[in-house]
């Protein structure tokens, strides 16, 4: 509740943001990625200040509010980053249907989208992912999904490569039919 009403009180830019954001665009940056976007409004006010048209935005979907504003926010956004880590907001067994909602109604457009984190959480102190990550990681590539984002998986983990070489056995698994290819 408390942090409902911050977020309704709470500019989504700051002075120091606008500067940054400037910046960003005179750099001539690919993307720009937006945390907390709540609405379109946030993502107008940030392409009011653009100083080119070719940056793209990025809008992280992370709150409640964004969830029930998806609809505009996609329309208004060149990509969605769906951040699982931070939808943790939400109640645990809603997690799996928001997930499903907001990938199929994104790869329904011509939208980006990226799915992040925790994938392969246990890969920073094990050689090995449980069966519910891989299952887990499965399932988001065989919906669709092309771009995964990891964070402390690689940023902290012991061994960051096996990471990307699990999840690209993963991804490799999808297209597999044969049974018997399977490993002994």
């Amino acid at each position: 509740m408390y942090s409902e009403r911050l977020n309704k009180t709470v500019e989504f830019l700051s002075e120091e943001d606008k500067q940054d954001i400037k910046q960003a665009f005179s750099l001539w940056v690919d993307w720009l990625a937006l945390s907390f976007v709540r609405n379109k409004e946030d993502i107008l006010k940030v392409k009011e200040l653009a100083l080119n048209t070719t940056t793209k935005i990025m809008s992280k979907i992370e709150t409640k509010e964004a969830i029930n504003n998806y609809e505009e926010i996609l329309k208004a956004s060149e990509g969605i980053m769906i951040a699982r880590g931070d939808l943790g907001v939400i109640e645990p067994y809603n997690l799996g249907r928001i997930q499903d909602l907001l990938v199929t109604k994104t790869l329904k457009t011509t939208k980006k989208l990226v799915v992040g984190t925790g994938f392969l959480r246990t890969l920073k102190t094990n050689l090995f992912p449980t069966r519910a990550e891989t299952i887990d990681l499965y399932e988001v590539f065989k919906k669709g999904v092309k771009t995964i984002m990891f964070s402390g998986e690689t940023a902290i983990s012991k061994n960051p490569l096996l990471v990307l070489e699990t999840a690209n056995k993963i991804y490799e698994s999808i297209n597999k039919e044969d049974l018997t290819m399977l490993e002994e």
